[in-house]
């Protein structure tokens, strides 16, 4: 096509070389120019729209969710201060669209590289959860040790728009970074329950321990939290990311860091009754 079109540029035959270029650019969706093409074809690719009018894509990846703790309350008095909450890995997965902020920047300058995009997400958020002791009103003679694990998964509908810097677009690989503001909207929060092991000593008429019972059970099936939390959420995020051309597509690897300001948990509906029958 690159021939055809410089051959019919010299033979001053017009449309036949715009044709010539059509056929490069449907075909070759990131061709670019060589400096050393001739000014001639150089300046029918400029009369071109060579640029498109919006990006896509999907996206698929996993997430490690960190609680930032403010207050800590326990299942009883005797765990109070035992308790962990562990990162967790989940996963998501959502679309994207968008488009060059200005479009009409100058060549190479700074706005020309700029991009607004919105995505969706759908993204599963997880914590594991351990207590060292649950009982109130039980000492350490009678209970040795006992310890809780579960692992608490919500999942939400993410919205964000992004402004994202490309810095140099027009090369094979195509790093960028950005900043975005969301919103997130509660689907559905489950605690699975849960590991349950412990230690009870046995003692003699005398009170000699003669030895020690143990054992672990589940003790049922996850259970809805869904009223502990709020439904709405507001975060900002900082991301890093680059793209790499292969044939007619991008592949991305991106890193983001989101930041949650609104408590995911509603005071008012903290304790969930089916969790304390368990």
């Amino acid at each position: 096509y690159r021939f055809l079109c410089l051959s019919y540029i010299y033979l001053e035959e017009p449309a036949k070389a715009d044709q010539a270029m059509l056929g490069i650019l449907n075909t070759d969706h990131f061709f670019v120019l060589n400096p050393t093409d001739p000014a001639e074809f150089q300046a029918l690719y400029r009369t071109f729209r060579t640029e498109p009018v919006f990006n896509w894509g999907v996206k698929f990846g996993g997430n490690v969710n960190v609680a930032h703790l403010t207050t800590v309350y326990s299942m009883a008095s005797g765990s109070a201060g035992k308790g962990k909450y562990l990162p967790g890995m989940s996963i998501s997965g959502g679309a994207f669209i968008e488009k060059e902020f200005f479009p009409k920047a100058k060549e190479n300058g700074f706005f020309n590289n700029t991009y607004l995009r919105a995505d969706i997400y759908y993204m599963a958020r997880s914590n594991k959860i351990q207590f060292e002791r649950i009982w109130s009103n039980i000492t350490e003679d009678e209970y040795a040790a006992a310890l809780v694990e579960t692992k608490l998964i919500s999942t939400w509908v993410d919205f964000n728009i992004m402004a994202r810097y490309r810095f140099n677009r027009k090369s094979l690989w195509d790093p960028y970074i950005g900043i975005a503001a969301g919103n997130s909207i509660l689907l559905a929060a489950k605690m699975n329950l849960p590991k349950f092991e412990w230690q009870q000593p046995e003692a003699d008429a005398s009170g000699d321990i003669l030895r020690s019972r143990s054992g672990s059970s589940y003790s049922g099936p996850a259970v809805d939290v869904k009223t502990s939390f709020n439904a709405f959420l507001q975060s900002a995020s900082l991301v890093w990311g680059v793209n790499r051309k292969v044939g007619q597509l991008y592949f991305n690897v991106e890193a983001r860091y989101q930041y949650v300001f609104t408590n995911p948990i509603n005071d008012k509906n903290r304790t969930v009754s089916n969790l304390i029958e368990y």
